[in-house]
């Protein structure tokens, strides 16, 4: 959708200034539409419920109301102003929001999921500045079994490497044009500390991704420090919120990806880990996560596809085993109905099942299934 703007002035305007804006109005008229139309705000975003039942939370059985589930919910507009030379101004502003509620998302912010404006090239790239995605989700979240049709709940546990797509806030970020398939992305995230650059929220956060053909491979680094490394994982032990906290100093996590499409047959794979480093005071030792997956999508016809996908997460020697289906049917190219499954076991002494958005079991297991519509716009 194409937004368009004009602005009146509701004051009588003395004679000579009249004249000046008819003559301006003849100038405008006689600029090419074409040229005229380089520029424009764009308004999107996707709407996202459905139900779901849930085999085990704390206990019980549960059905409940969904969303965000396929893809996350958001409004946002899109500008792009064409400055000549192959030079474009851009700009995002993005909020997430609550189908079942109505409320805003990430905490509340109007623009929560993503701010910025900056400048695009086409000789020299891409330089942005705001709230912006580090490169975990923005270059490695596309292989992430959550974006090819299996959903919000397949993100890796505790979403510990960032490839769910998390933001940095108060960062610049450039990424280069693409040369003969590769290019490659650099962010910085100011910690916006008087006197402590490299105190609470500061980030590093880099990229690099190849594209030939069908097949695609990509690497992903981004650094945290503070208390944006923080992870509470005190439900997998049956435990009360903030007896197991992880990080506090740093994160770092890395990660590798690859996929390739057949004609109707996607596979992906991809392999991260994510060091979480703990206060000394605290007491609290440093967590390594290794997360390794495998997907695959199949298209029976343009509008039925299918989509299962296995991850297995490690964190010292407790396992969390994921695997998850999904049966998608287009009922245009903007909507779509979809039922999930997915089942979560886990290995490790008294270790819980706790799906992501869903909640903890009371046991090692846990499923749940889920169906639901969605609208792009």
């Amino acid at each position: 959708m194409i937004i368009t703007t004009t602005s009146r002035t509701p004051s009588p305007r003395p004679a000579w200034l009249a004249a000046l804006a008819v003559f301006g109005s003849c100038a405008a008229l006689c600029v090419p539409m074409q040229a005229r139309a380089q520029s424009s705000v764009t308004l999107y975003g996707i709407v996202d419920a459905g139900v779901a039942y849930v085999s085990n939370v704390g206990g019980k059985t549960d059905w409940m109301a969904t969303n965000s589930v396929m893809q996350a919910n958001r409004l946002g507009f899109r500008g792009v102003e064409d400055l000549g030379g192959g030079t474009s101004a851009i700009f995002v502003l993005e909020n997430g929001y609550s189908t079942t509620t109505g409320a805003l998302g990430q905490g509340g912010k109007l623009f929560g999921r993503q701010a910025y404006v900056g400048l695009r090239d086409k000789r020299w790239g891409t330089l942005t500045f705001g709230n912006q995605y580090d490169f975990m989700g923005l270059t490695l979240g596309m292989y992430e079994t959550s974006t090819w049709f299996l959903g919000q709940f397949s993100d890796h546990p505790f979403a510990n490497d960032r490839a769910n797509a998390q933001r940095v806030p108060n960062s610049v970020q450039y990424l280069t044009p693409v040369w003969s398939g590769l290019q490659f992305g650099a962010q910085y995230g100011f910690s916006n500390l008087a006197g402590d650059i490299n105190g609470n929220g500061r980030s590093y956060s880099y990229s690099a991704s190849y594209t030939a053909g069908a097949w695609n491979i990509a690497a992903a680094y981004t650094e945290v420090a503070g208390t944006s490394s923080l992870l509470d994982i005190s439900s997998i032990y049956g435990q009360p919120t903030g007896r197991t906290v992880l990080g506090g100093s740093y994160l770092r996590t890395l990660g590798v990806a690859t996929s390739y499409r057949f004609e109707k047959t996607f596979v992906y794979a991809m392999y991260t880990q994510s060091l979480y480093a703990g206060i000394r005071s605290a007491g609290v030792e440093n967590a390594l996560f290794r997360n390794g997956q495998l997907g695959v999508t199949y298209s029976f016809t343009p509008s039925l596809t299918a989509a299962t996908g296995y991850t297995l997460t490690t964190l010292g020697s407790t396992r969390f085993n994921q695997l998850s289906t999904t049966l998608d049917y287009a009922l245009s190219k903007r909507t779509d109905v979809y039922a999930m499954v997915l089942a979560e076991h886990m290995q490790g002494h008294d270790a819980r099942a706790s799906i992501i958005g869903i909640g903890t079991s009371s046991s090692p297991n846990q499923i749940v299934g889920d169906v639901g519509i969605r609208h792009r716009f």
